[in-house]
């Protein structure tokens, strides 16, 4: 729960820079809008990298789980052999 909350705070950060800078930019709104397009472009394409980084681990987790049993996945991942107790 707390990764959501900074997540949109980030995102409400950014907007609101955004925002602040279009309106004290001595650029005529064409040109404002021209900046927004292509930076809201450029973050849709990071998004998507970023969504096929994490759809890519969540599917190897997936994997290392259906092969291996629940401990041994976590201790492999944990990369310090933590013992685990039952």
């Amino acid at each position: 729960m707390r990764n959501n909350g900074l997540i949109t705070g980030v995102l409400a950060g950014a907007l609101v820079g955004t925002a602040a800078g279009l309106l004290l930019a001595p650029k005529t709104g064409k040109e404002s809008r021209k900046i927004v397009s292509s930076t809201a472009t450029d973050l849709k394409i990071r998004a998507g990298g970023y969504r096929n980084k994490a759809e890519n681990y969540l599917g190897v987790v997936r994997d290392k789980l259906q092969k291996n049993s629940v401990a041994s996945t976590v201790e492999e991942f944990s990369g310090n052999g933590a013992q685990t107790y039952t």
